[in-house]
This record gives C-alpha cells, sequence and structure tokens, in this order.
C-alpha cells in the first residue's frame, strides 16, 4: 500500500538500494584498511544515517528518511563549508574536513568521504513530491543521537591501534572530547571531564546545531524541490 502511494517508489528502491551496496562496501574497504579501526568508523553518524535512509527509501517511510538527514545536518553543513573554503583559500576554517590533512591519509580515504556531499542530495531526490523534511524526524534524530553517543562512548576508545602499530585519534560521534580541529573555547570546555557531564553538554550542543542546520536543509528543499505534494499544498479543483 505504501508503495502504490509513493512518487516514484522506483527512484526510492534506487536510492536504497545505491546506499546499502555503498555501506557494504565501505565496511569491506574499511575492515581492509584498518581492521576493527575501521568497523569503530562505521559507528560515525554519517554513515548510521546512512543505514536510517536506507531502510526508509526500502520501506517508503518519509519519517526515516529525514531523520537520516537530521542526524548529519550539522556535520554536512560544517564539511561542506569546510571543503568550498579550502579549495578557495587553502584552508579549514571549521576543522570539520581538516582530517583529509592527516599524516597516512591515502586518496581513496578521501573519495570515501564524498557521502558528505551527496547523501542529502539524494535524501531530497527521492523525498520529493512524497513530503517535506518533516519534525517527525528531526525528532527522531535527536533520540538517535542519545542512543548512538552512549553506544559508541561504550564501545569505542579515544584513539586506537592500527594494524601497522601507529595510534589513530579517531574519537568516533565526538563522545570523548570535541573534534580536535574544531576551534573554540566553549565547545571544548567539558573535554575529557566525567562521562556523565561531558555527554549531557555534547549531546545538547549537536543536536542544537542539527536544529539550527536542518532548517537550512528544509530550506534549500523548498527552494530546489518544491511541489505542492512535497510541501502539503492541496490543489484547488477547476470549477
Amino acid at each position: 500500500q505504501k508503495m502504490t502511494a509513493w512518487h516514484n517508489p522506483r527512484r526510492s528502491l534506487f536510492g536504497g538500494v545505491l546506499l546499502a551496496v555503498y555501506f557494504t562496501y565501505l565496511v569491506y574497504y574499511r575492515w581492509g584498511l584498518r581492521e576493527w579501526v575501521g568497523i569503530y568508523e562505521m559507528l560515525w553518524a554519517c554513515n548510521s544515517a546512512m543505514v536510517v535512509a536506507c531502510f526508509g527509501m526500502l520501506t517508503f517511510n518519509k519519517t526515516a528518511i529525514a531523520c537520516g538527514v537530521a542526524m548529519i545536518s550539522l556535520a554536512h553543513l560544517l564539511w561542506m563549508i569546510d571543503v568550498i573554503c579550502f579549495l578557495v583559500i587553502g584552508e579549514f576554517p571549521v576543522g570539520s574536513a581538516k582530517y583529509m590533512q592527516d599524516p597516512g591519509t591515502i586518496p581513496s580515504e578521501i573519495f570515501f568521504t564524498f557521502h558528505h556531499l551527496w547523501f542529502i542530495p539524494l535524501c531530497m531526490w527521492v523525498l520529493y513530491k512524497n513530503g517535506p523534511l518533516g519534525y517527525r524526524g528531526l525528532v527522531a534524530s535527536m533520540m538517535a543521537s542519545v542512543f548512538l553517543a552512549i553506544v559508541t562512548r561504550l564501545t569505542t576508545p579515544l584513539e586506537a591501534a592500527l594494524p601497522n602499530g601507529n595510534i589513530k585519534y579517531i574519537n568516533i560521534n565526538m563522545v570523548h572530547e570535541m573534534w580536535k580541529d574544531v576551534p573554540g573555547e566553549f565547545v571544548h570546555m567539558y573535554d575529557k571531564s566525567h562521562p556523565a557531564v561531558y555527554l549531557v553538554f555534547a549531546i545538547v550542543i549537536l543536536n542544537a546545531g542539527n536544529f539550527l542546520c536542518y532548517q537550512v536543509w528544509r530550506f534549500v528543499y523548498y527552494i530546489f524541490f518544491w511541489s505542492p505534494e512535497t510541501h502539503g499544498v492541496q490543489k484547488t479543483k477547476k470549477q
């Protein structure tokens, strides 16, 4: 029933299969590159969001797709700003994408970070004429972020040993401290403090950032993917 009511279900299935294949290969690639450290990295919210959106596309669930977008609204917007600034001025002022300059980063790793560029447009393309980027998805993302933060804190370290013996800074989902390359004393004020204190601070700050950036993506969606079906405008019948 959902499939028959969904505008262009083939597009949604294509998007879901694309994300499933990409995510599966990403697991294989990162295991081959870093073994268990690579598996840790699959817990990043940007990777988890692909799983959520993939589920939404394959089951024609608008809330799940919107949730996937909301989960990474802040991270992907800052990443894009960082990359644009690097191309223009040669620097990463935000620090979100500065990891691409880390010693040992290879070209294929950089290639596999470009889902930061195409993931949200893919979700918008699938949602076109099926509904807006709704607030149910935003609320669901906030609940998902709490769960993901707790799981990541319990299962991943701040730094981890690579197969070659080198130590790599991973700090998955910034559950130990705010990302080292991000400037600003305020965001780092509770770094490495008691988990009960830091996690509450981090969850509030990151969810507030996602809330604000989600409004940006909603505006982008409205500008580029507006339709009566998408934004709940009822067409008036000619008499």
